[in-house]
């Protein structure tokens, strides 16, 4: 949460939730890779504040003056005068108990533990079900599929701020008031003998078979293609040596196969994979528009497993590939 408006809605905001059952969660990130972050962020945002001169150093793109990536002189004022109304705002809504917190570092090196503390709190979840959604948000997933550019999710971890941060900055948020006080509430601190603020670049592992996001022939890793792999393999672990490989008796050439369904593989164009079946049974609202994928609706569903599955999950271009070859070749690879 950040930014006035969070406080000006705080009244509406918490009614709303009362109403509607929500609740709400601070997860609280080390302060010192907070300001790493969110200098990257101010560098790589296409909107700009406009702020008065007499408070312009208390917002984030006053570090813009620097120029990209640079930590200079307004930067340093940045940190000195504007950077702890940011780091308030965690404080403000864990001491007035209207959220639930958790220190991102407790995730990052404890995931299962820290994340079943936390949701048994709110509504307590089968130990499966949060593996589940922990390796969805691992970070090479998370790259793949909403950031390939890596412009804001770059790299993860913890305690970057050891080798991002110069040192004037570094003293700024370790000695200057209300710093001290503030890291001591959110349960972190700037002391490099501390071993908890030691550099970690590798998540601790949940059980992900795809812990860089993507397959070992580099295409990225969807997160309905996590979900299909976790609910195949539920009743047998061993069915695929390995989630990330791509040869013979892999999660991925299943994927790419054709349905075993399929009463007429070898002579129907196009071709339904696995991985689209498993699409058609799974939106629930697919079989009243394509009752008969392998019939009468084949060419409809594989003109929406090529046109718009793709849009709505997020999945790489090439799971097409199977069905534009049968196109192109024919159902036997006989078309010259």
């Amino acid at each position: 949460m950040g930014g006035a408006a969070a406080l000006s809605a705080e009244p509406e905001l918490l009614a709303l939730a009362k109403e509607k059952g929500f609740v709400f969660v601070t997860p609280v990130r080390h302060p010192g890779d907070v300001f790493v972050s969110l200098r990257h962020y101010t560098d790589n945002r296409e909107e700009r504040d406009e702020d008065p001169e007499n408070i312009r150093a208390m917002r984030p793109d006053s570090m813009l003056d620097d120029g990209t990536g640079v930590y200079g002189e307004a930067t340093r004022n940045y940190a000195k005068w504007g950077f702890y109304l940011k780091t308030h705002l965690s404080i403000y809504w864990l001491c007035g108990g209207w959220s639930l917190g958790g220190r991102y570092a407790d995730l990052w090196m404890r995931p299962i533990e820290t994340f079943k503390a936390l949701t048994d709190r709110i509504c307590p979840q089968p130990l499966d079900k949060l593996r589940r959604a922990i390796c969805a948000c691992v970070i090479g997933v998370m790259q793949s599929v909403k950031d390939p550019r890596k412009t804001f999710m770059r790299k993860g971890g913890i305690n970057s701020w050891r080798e991002e941060l110069p040192l004037e900055i570094q003293a700024v948020l370790r000695e200057q008031a209300p710093y001290p006080a503030q890291f001591a509430a959110l349960g972190y601190d700037m002391n490099l003998e501390n071993p908890e603020n030691v550099r970690v670049t590798e998540p601790a592992r949940a059980g992900n078979p795809f812990p860089g996001g993507t397959f070992s022939n580099g295409v990225p890793v969807a997160s309905i293609l996590l979900h299909i792999y976790f609910e195949e393999t539920k009743d047998d672990q061993t069915k695929w040596s390995g989630g990330g490989e791509v040869g013979a008796g892999s999660f991925y050439e299943w994927l790419m196969s054709p349905a075993q369904d399929d009463p007429t593989p070898a002579n129907a164009v196009p071709t339904i994979t696995e991985f689209a079946y498993y699409l058609s049974r799974m939106r629930k609202d697919l079989p009243s528009v394509f009752p008969d994928v392998f019939g009468v609706d084949r060419r409809g569903f594989g003109d929406w497993f090529l046109y718009s599955a793709g849009n709505e999950f997020k999945f790489d271009t090439s799971f097409a590939l199977p069905v534009v070859v049968v196109w192109a070749l024919g159902p036997k690879g006989e078309r010259p």
